[in-house]
């Protein structure tokens, strides 16, 4: 098997599927709330929501404690030496933020708050990794994910996205 393949079967469980479903279920919750907020369709609502939420359910694995790292991922120097280094686990990072980014940009029309809640979102994401020994910490990561959000935003800026 490639390491895109291993890393598919490492990431995507049935415990990450069924995580993935709970937060869908708690999405749902808060529909009439967001909508209250923001003017977007019900449609809109859950695409915006599974992006998210598949973020969360595929990289916040809570149920695979591997222990605590030797040192905040944020200051460790031999960690960051690795962040442009491009593999399956940086590419799937990078194309796990666009979705999210895109269908935020482009229902919610502020793509400064948007880079600023994923890259956020990104950067709690690998600190609760970190501290509670939820998986890896890493800047490659992080990167990844910010670069993610960057290009999604670019590509719901395009002319062709703003057909709604």
């Amino acid at each position: 098997m490639n390491d895109a393949g291993a890393l598919a079967l490492r990431i995507v469980t049935v415990n990450s599927l069924l995580f993935f479903a709970a937060l869908m279920l708690l999405s749902i919750f808060f529909l009439k709330s967001f909508g209250n907020h923001f003017t977007v369709t019900k449609s809109q609502y859950l695409l915006i929501s599974a992006s998210v939420n598949m973020i969360v359910a595929l990289t916040l694995r809570w149920w695979l404690w591997i222990g605590n790292p030797p040192m905040f991922w944020l200051i460790n120097l031999d960690l960051w030496k690795s962040a442009l280094d491009i593999g399956p686990n940086w590419i799937f990072n990078f194309l796990l933020f666009v979705p999210a980014a895109y269908f935020l940009s482009n229902n919610l029309r502020k793509s400064s708050q948007v880079f600023i809640f994923l890259v956020s979102l990104s950067f709690g994401i690998e600190t609760f990794q970190g501290i509670f020994g939820w998986g890896y910490s890493d800047p490659a990561d992080w990167v990844a994910n910010s670069i993610g959000t960057l290009l999604g935003i670019v590509l719901s800026s395009l002319p062709l996205s703003k057909r709604t």
